[in-house]
């Protein structure tokens, strides 16, 4: 058996701030008379991200089960709940917003990984989007178990395993866990393992722990 490698995850649960104008219209006393105007007023709205700490455990504890295989762990170090401006000033953050928030929020994977739990993400499919370099990944919300198996795919990207693309005659490579779309089941190759253990992140984590 290969030696445990422990990753730890910072989870940031994004509140979204939208900013809505509404016309209200007011009464003005000019002169003698009453004047109605009309202004446009300011509003934000929140849009939480649909997660809470227990689902996040949970879709860690999911992870690992799948990840267990290669003799790896993941575990939640620290829960944020920050507050930010919502990139375009949309519910449904891009892959461009998402680089937008984690310099507005000063976001740094230090020694582990982190993680943005979002109400909504423009992947069409369901998914979420990891930035290799960076040691950080988002995910839309989710019901379980699917939380688990994203959060799963997307640390194999942290991880630098790339998605896989179902060739022709070639039905297996939807069994595993890097397919790029829905897929059947989770495994993982040897080969797989391998570049996850000896991955970037991971030297990173033991070199800064």
């Amino acid at each position: 058996m290969a030696n445990m490698i422990v990753i730890s995850v910072d989870a940031y649960l994004v509140t979204l701030q939208i900013v809505d104008y509404e016309v209200v219209e007011k009464k003005i006393a000019v002169g003698k008379t009453i004047e109605t105007r009309r202004e446009r007023v300011k509003q934000t709205r929140d849009v939480p991200s649909g997660h809470s700490e227990k689902n996040v455990k949970s879709a860690i504890d999911v992870a690992n089960k799948i990840w267990a295989k290669a003799d790896i762990t993941f575990q939640l170090r620290n829960t944020f709940f920050p507050t930010s401006e919502a990139p375009g000033n949309l519910e449904e953050v891009s892959v461009s917003g998402f680089f937008r928030m984690l310099t507005t929020l000063k976001i740094k994977a230090m020694g582990g990984v982190s993680a943005l739990f979002v109400k909504k993400f423009e992947n069409i499919d369901v998914g979420g989007f990891a930035a290799e370099k960076l040691g950080a990944c988002i995910l839309p919300s989710l019901s379980d178990p699917w939380l688990g198996k994203t959060l799963a795919h997307e640390l194999g990207h942290l991880l630098s395993l790339p998605d896989l693309v179902n060739p022709p005659n070639q039905a297996m490579y939807n069994y595993n866990l890097m397919y790029g779309a829905l897929r059947a089941n989770d495994d993982l190759t040897p080969d797989q393992i391998e570049k996850a253990r000896k991955s970037e992140r991971v030297k990173l984590v033991y070199q800064n722990p």
